[in-house]
């Protein structure tokens, strides 16, 4: 086993451990542990993607928890092909993702920074899903918080990126995301989203995965902020799946999709 793939499974077993623990019967070791959750459930809507069938509706469920050690950043999409199956039969498929991180800041029981870097952590995900060749890969690197004006938060992680079906850890990736609240004419609205580029790494083309949403605040108005949302998500992604350019085929999407969102 190769010193990444150690560092992985600890950085896991250790998000495990600690997000296990706030399931202890009592309240006061739960909340000692857990700081925040945002659990969000949204449904999309969408066409003309490519390398898979075209047209799709995906239900998303997603969660964000702060903790005394971190964060955890978890989300599986549902997805159901709505101009029949895919080239392997399948009428629906599933993807999720699981990245724990583990702040230098809170560990050391220091304060989070109030100059432009706010933290810095120890970074993991795992990625699978229903073609398990095509998406299981494990990230292990180092992440940064920013203090950024306007924004509710910014962060880059950089990781060492390895397709588990494919063998060791011979790429990297940097993704970024960030969220804004804005009004416009007396209406609330939210901007957030990620960046992910994946270097070339075995027998894949390097890829560039762009996807923000704008989403109006339906409730903000009638003093319910923050519950429903309704909007557009952009999704851009350049050779996708790490697809080299084939003549004659499209390897990039190019979308924009309904999105109605319940955060709790």
């Amino acid at each position: 086993m190769s010193l990444l793939d150690s560092t992985f499974r600890r950085a896991l077993l250790a998000a495990g451990v600690f997000c296990g623990a706030s399931l202890a019967p009592t309240d006061a070791w739960a909340n000692d542990l857990l700081q925040f959750s945002d659990f969000r459930v949204t449904a999309q809507g969408g066409g003309d993607f490519v390398l898979e069938p075209s047209h799709m509706t995906t239900l998303t469920l997603e969660q964000t928890t702060g903790w005394n050690f971190g964060d955890v950043y978890w989300f599986v999409d549902q997805s159901w092909y709505a101009n029949g199956p895919d080239a392997s039969g399948n009428a629906s498929s599933w993807y999720g993702e699981f990245s724990p991180r583990l702040s230098f800041a809170k560990l050391s029981g220091r304060a989070p920074g109030e100059g432009l870097i706010r933290d810095v952590l120890i970074a993991a995900t795992l990625e699978h899903g229903r073609d398990a060749r095509l998406t299981t890969a494990q990230l292990i690197g180092l992440g940064v918080d920013f203090n950024l004006p306007g924004m509710d938060y910014a962060n880059a992680n950089v990781y060492a990126r390895k397709q588990v079906h494919e063998g060791d850890f011979d790429t990297w990736q940097l993704t970024l995301a960030g969220a804004r609240h804005f009004s416009v004419g007396g209406q609330r609205f939210l901007v957030d989203g990620f960046i992910d580029y994946v270097a070339p790494g075995g027998s894949r083309h390097w890829n560039l995965h762009v996807s923000p949403q704008v989403k109006w605040d339906l409730g903000a108005r009638s003093g319910s902020p923050d519950r429903w949302y309704a909007g557009v998500e952009l999704h851009y992604w350049k050779h996708k799946f790490g697809v080299a350019p084939i003549p004659g085929v499209k390897t990039t999407d190019e979308t924009v999709g309904l999105i109605v969102q319940r955060r709790f």
